[in-house]
């Protein structure tokens, strides 16, 4: 057998081929990580997840096409839908309904949702079908609902079926699925008392046989728990204190729950809402520098709900609202140029939701609901030709 001859050049392929494998192999180990893998060798990794913006308040709608101009917005929900009404001033002061369709703010119908003009006014939406109720001028001021049926705003019984001179008027529908619409307000026609009104079939009677209470009221709000209304009100002939009266069905009265007046005086802005089986007020207190107060009643006795005070100076045009048993308070903020705060209450604390004072400036007339956990504001921007504007946290 012969040996095998190797020639020159056939070494040197040898010796390179035996370098490049030496320096990949060396290149190799440096490039890769711990775990082996390499970005040089394999394409880049993905990179991480980037981090969910934070939440923070903008801006429902684009600002050149937002409703206007108008007062007195009250915002609420049909599932998911945000649904606004409002006091249309470009429309001889008649109540005008828009509904949000994910990018503008379109009015249900051009003619208004009442068929003369309102000084007060309240909305509900009620099994997809939505109610105002107003005072009509027409009528010399006594309130009238209406109801969007048929693509069509028509009156839900009689209308006028109220006192003249109604003002400071609220309207809610049972907490319960029973259709019991009720409706509260100061008599003007005789020294702003208070009455109550319940529709529950095809006409509205007069809930007891006189005046809920025979003082003088202004503010007046309405809740209904377990099938009961209530009405809250700051008593004028009791230096604006507020007084809570439950309807007695079985003595067709009401009464005092509480105590009568037995807020601090000079009480403004009173907001009243049920949450979970129990009442709860806001108002501005004018007797500690009007700062935002709330309170809870126990079943025999107001509560203090705030420790203190929710704002922490001077605030008006108080709006409560909830969401899974969280309370959620909006007010102006007078020490910031009337810019709007919204405080949320967990675990009995109030803390600030997102940025404090995320408003415009000198803002009047607010509405806070929460849906599925994101809250909603609507104020009248007085500086910008008194547009409707809508902001959410999320």
């Amino acid at each position: 057998m012969k040996n095998k001859t190797f020639y020159p050049h056939e070494k040197q392929y040898s010796i390179l081929l035996i370098f490049f494998f030496a320096v990949f192999f060396s290149l190799f180990i440096c490039a890769c990580r711990e775990d082996g893998t390499s970005d040089h060798f394999f394409g880049e990794n993905p990179p991480p997840d980037p981090k969910p913006p934070a939440a923070d308040w903008k801006m429902v709608g684009d600002i050149d096409f937002m409703l206007k101009p108008g007062r007195a917005p009250i915002l609420h929900f049909d599932y998911l839908v945000p649904h606004l009404a409002f006091i249309n001033t470009g429309n001889f002061s008649k109540v005008s309904v828009g509904r949000f369709d994910g990018f503008l703010w379109r009015l249900v119908n051009e003619s208004g949702a009442s068929f003369t003009s309102a000084d007060y006014y309240s909305f509900v939406i009620y099994k997809n079908v939505m109610y105002v109720a107003y005072t009509e001028s027409s009528e010399e001021n006594r309130i009238s609902v209406t109801g969007f049926i048929n693509n069509q705003w028509q009156y839900i019984g009689k209308p006028g079926f109220t006192h003249k001179k109604a003002n400071y008027m609220d309207f809610k529908i049972s907490d319960r699925t029973n259709d019991k619409f009720y409706i509260a307000y100061c008599n003007g026609d005789n020294f702003d008392r208070p009455y109550a009104f319940m529709r529950y079939g095809e006409q509205w009677a007069q809930l007891g046989a006189a005046a809920i209470s025979s003082a003088g009221a202004k503010e007046i709000k309405l809740a209904v728990l377990e099938d009961t209304p209530y009405v809250a009100y700051i008593e004028k002939t009791a230096v604006n204190k507020i007084s809570v009266l439950k309807y007695n069905k079985s003595l067709a009265i009401w009464e005092h729950i509480g105590g009568q007046a037995f807020s601090p005086a000079y009480a403004a802005h009173l907001n009243f809402r049920a949450v979970e089986g129990r009442l709860y007020i806001a108002y501005c207190d004018g007797s500690d520098n009007s700062k935002l107060k709330a309170a809870y009643y126990d079943g025999s006795a107001w509560k203090s709900a705030d420790g203190g005070g929710i704002s922490d100076g001077p605030a008006a045009y108080c709006s409560l609202s909830d969401y899974n048993g969280v309370l959620y308070a909006a007010y102006v903020d007078y020490t910031k140029e009337k810019r709007i705060t919204v405080m949320s209450n967990t675990g009995g604390k109030w803390a600030a939701l997102g940025r404090r004072n995320f408003s415009s400036t000198d803002v009047e007339d607010i509405s806070l609901e929460i849906n599925q956990n994101v809250p909603y504001v609507a104020y009248r921007d007085k500086l910008d030709r008194d547009k409707i504007m809508v902001w959410k946290y999320e």
